[in-house]
């Protein structure tokens, strides 16, 4: 059922192509077919071979290692605002600590 609904979604996007494209007559079809034949060998290669599922994960950690980067000088730069820890909440009294009328020395500092 997957591969089916796999397959109409495919259908569907090139009919959506053809039915917005200027020159309904200049698409040429064998061009179209050797291009989703390419797709599919490149996808199977990519999904079968263990060697290129390693390689393709190695690359995948490099980009999650500069995203991590990224993440790490956006807070630097940013403080809380660019995803980094508030640093004054540590310093506010707990909630119903003290009375309002009478506030120990840790509410003042």
């Amino acid at each position: 059922m997957e591969t089916l609904q796999s397959a109409a979604g495919i259908a569907a996007l090139l009919g959506l192509a053809w039915l917005i494209s200027e020159n309904r007559r200049a698409v040429e079809w064998k061009r179209v077919g050797i291009g989703l034949g390419g797709s599919f060998l490149i996808a199977a290669f990519l999904l079968k071979v263990p060697q290129a599922q390693t390689v393709f994960a190695l690359v995948n950690d490099g980009v999650d290692a500069i995203a991590d980067a990224t993440r790490a000088g956006t807070a630097f730069v940013f403080g809380y605002v660019g995803g980094g820890r508030c640093r004054s909440s540590s310093r506010l009294p707990a909630a119903n600590s003290c009375s309002p009328s009478r506030r120990c020395r840790s509410c003042w500092s």
